[in-house]
Order: C-alpha cells, then sequence, then structure tokens
C-alpha cells in the first residue's frame, strides 16, 4: 500500500480511516488536456468545488499508455495521488485542471493486451476496437442486428504464470482496478461467421471507462464486486444490472487461460461479460443446425431467415440508429463509483468499413430469397418427380 505521509496530519488520516473501515476511491483517468497532450491524473473528489477537479500526475505525458504506467514506477505516484489526504502537501507537488476542460480518453490504450472468454474460448480482443467513453457508435450499413454486451475489465498488477493456482482467495493478488467496459457488436455478423473474432472487435466498439477505479490492499475483490449494482439507459428504458455470482469464477478461468500463454503481464486487462442483449439460448434452428441451413440456403438466404427470425420471433430489442445508452456502475453504499458511459448510435457510410465488409453482401426479403434460392427448386422438383412416377404407377395399374 502506498502512501506518502506528508506531515503528522496526514498519517494520523490516514489510520483513522484505516482503523475504522473507511474506503477511499482512486479513479484514474487519462485525458487529452487543451494541449493536445495525453496525460493521466486522478479525480479530485476531496474538495468543496462543485466541478470536479483532475490531479495530473507529475510527467505523465512522458508515458501516455496504460502500459506504460501501470507496470514501471509511476504506479507508486498513483497511489501517492489517490491516498495522501493532505490538501496543502497535495498542491505543492500536483497541478489541477477541470474535468470539463480535457477530452476524457479510454483509460485502456490501444498497446494494452484486453483478454476476454467467449463460448469457452479466450481471446485476445483486437487494439482498434477500443474506444473513448462517450464517442459515438458508428453503425455500419452492412450491420442489421446492433447489440450490447456490458462488462467490467480487471487491471493486472501483477505478472501472471502458468504454475500459479488462480482462484477466489488469490485472485485478487493480481488485480488492482476495476473498469467499466461496453462492447457493441453485430448479432447478424456473429451467426453468420460462427465465430466472434470479427464481430466483437469492430473499430472502436468496446467503449472503456471513463476511469479505473484502483483497489487498495485493504480492499477485497470478492467484496468488492459483491456490492457494486449497474443500470443501463436505452432510449427511455432503464435497466438494472446485477454482478453474477460466478463473475469471479469466470475471471479465474481467464487469468488460468492466458497465464499458461505466458501473456499474463502487469498492465494487461481481463475482460468479463456481465449481461447482454443476448438474453438466453437462441433457438435451435441457428445454433446446432446453422451450417447446415447455411450450406443449404447459402449465405444471403440464411442471412435473411436469421433476421427474419429476430426480427419477428426473438426480438429482444436491438440498437437503432439515434437510440441513446448510457451505462453506469456504483456501490451500494457510493463508495465505489465507475463512472457513467453516455453513448450515441449513430450512422456511418459503407467506405469507412472496406476492410470490414462480410463477404456476401445481404440484400432482400426473406421470403423473396427463400424462394428463389436453389434449395426449394430442387425440394419442387424432387416432390413433382415423385408425385409422377406415383401416377404413373397408378395408371399402368388400372
Amino acid at each position: 500500500f502506498f502512501f506518502s505521509y506528508g506531515n503528522m496530519r496526514g498519517a494520523l488520516l490516514f489510520y483513522f480511516l484505516l482503523f475504522f473501515g473507511f474506503s477511499l476511491q482512486c479513479s484514474v483517468v487519462r485525458f487529452m488536456g487543451p494541449d493536445q497532450v495525453e496525460q493521466w491524473g486522478v479525480i479530485d473528489i476531496y474538495t468543496s468545488q462543485q466541478t470536479d477537479n483532475i490531479l495530473i500526475l507529475r510527467n505523465s505525458e512522458q508515458f501516455p499508455s496504460t502500459l506504460q504506467l501501470f507496470s514501471s514506477e509511476h504506479y507508486h505516484d498513483v497511489y501517492n495521488a489517490c491516498f495522501n489526504r493532505n490538501e496543502h502537501y497535495r498542491n505543492q507537488i500536483w497541478e489541477t485542471i477541470e474535468i470539463d476542460r480535457v477530452e476524457i480518453l479510454s483509460p485502456v490504450s490501444s498497446d494494452t493486451s484486453v483478454f476476454t472468454n467467449h463460448h469457452g474460448y479466450t481471446i485476445q480482443k483486437t487494439p482498434g476496437s477500443i474506444g473513448s467513453p462517450n464517442s459515438a457508435v458508428m453503425k455500419a450499413p452492412f450491420i442489421s442486428l446492433l447489440d450490447l454486451e456490458v462488462s467490467l475489465g480487471f487491471l493486472v498488477i501483477k505478472d501472471m504464470t502458468s504454475n500459479e493456482v488462480y482462484n477466489r482467495d488469490t485472485i485478487g493478488d493480481y488485480i488492482g482496478g476495476i473498469v467499466l467496459m461496453n462492447t457493441f457488436f453485430s448479432k447478424d455478423m456473429e451467426i453468420m461467421e460462427g465465430s466472434t473474432l470479427n464481430s466483437h472487435n469492430l473499430p472502436s466498439f468496446t467503449k472503456v471507462g471513463p476511469y479505473i477505479v484502483l483497489l487498495s490492499e485493504t480492499d477485497i475483490l470478492a467484496d468488492v464486486l459483491e456490492n457494486l449494482v449497474g443500470s443501463i439507459h436505452i432510449s427511455t428504458v432503464q435497466k438494472s444490472i446485477k454482478i453474477p455470482s460466478d463473475v469471479i469464477d469466470r475471471l479465474c478461468g481467464v487469468a488460468s487461460a492466458v497465464s499458461k500463454g505466458h501473456t499474463g503481464r502487469r498492465g494487461n486487462v481481463l475482460q468479463i461479460q456481465l449481461s447482454n442483449a443476448d438474453q438466453g439460448q437462441d433457438s435451435w434452428l441457428f445454433t446446432q443446425w446453422d451450417k447446415w441451413l447455411n450450406f443449404l440456403l447459402g449465405q444471403s438466404s440464411y442471412r435473411s431467415a436469421v433476421l427474419w427470425y429476430y426480427n419477428n420471433i426473438n426480438n429482444y430489442g436491438f440498437l437503432s440508429t439515434g437510440t441513446p445508452v448510457k451505462t453506469n456502475f456504483r456501490s451500494r453504499d457510493n463508495v465505489y463509483d465507475l463512472g457513467t458511459q453516455k453513448v450515441m448510435i449513430r450512422p456511418d457510410i459503407l467506405r469507412n468499413w472496406v476492410s470490414y465488409q462480410p463477404a456476401v453482401q445481404y440484400e432482400g426479403d426473406f421470403w423473396i430469397v427463400f424462394v428463389l434460392s436453389a434449395l426449394v427448386w430442387v425440394v419442387l422438383i424432387a416432390v413433382g418427380l415423385f408425385f409422377l412416377f406415383r401416377f404413373k404407377r397408378k395408371v399402368k395399374k388400372e
């Protein structure tokens, strides 16, 4: 636990808070100031001003990335900025800037390895998929079913090795912070490709932040997660998000998988899904038999069938252009606050998505494409021949 005493008053306050069990939130933010330089700071929640300030970390423009900050000695400066409670000593060391004067960036930079789990497989997210917390989601023309997956990111502060055991008792030693992560993805692309590699890694579709909440050595990860509750506003509809009871078990699973590949380094982030619009198991029509249907109908006809199914039978509310999405997480006792994301779904033009266009251009109504598919004609010809031969046999008998 890193703490700069400053003077006797700061030390007495630290021990007072530690003795009585108070927890102090440390919100680390990455921002672009008026001088267009990327810097790091800590949200100043201890002043009496109505507008929050940012305590600027000294020389942070020299280590603008997440990996540089949390995998080096600068990590100590973050703790000093967070837990040094003497305002006089603090103001002598760190400059401040009003949060309204800066652009909040993703606290997870593009050089940071983000690992997540989908359908039992641990994968590394594409660096280009990480976006700022309040930037718009630019919906490509070929995306028909835009979905949202709410997640939490866990900051690794200790290298993970394959000879370690990761369970509920040990995982807290490796996790030093929590950040809000929302992944917008194309459900129809996921179904057609049978994979989440592209659908969940679209450019800037994973919104991260607005800041990383660091945990002190006195914080117990399981207790912090149990106390968190989230809410999501989609247009005018609000829903609550609870932390699943197995989130730590899944976190341990990702940590184990990452450590086996010798890729779990200090400064990395492990992303764990909490909820998404993909509620419940999809129809067997598009899971066990999807490859056969794709082969028999052809990609274009099969995708039209998928769209018809989700629009008419299993439509649980996909995101459309012009829809505002607001997400936030905080503890029930208001000690921890992961911040709020405000995102707007906006239309985009096709030329911005040249490298992401699916192999098949999807056009046409489901029934029109279905009737024109080769499978239908094969079935109709087979049925016609069957009744023709049956009719001829009947005529011969007479």
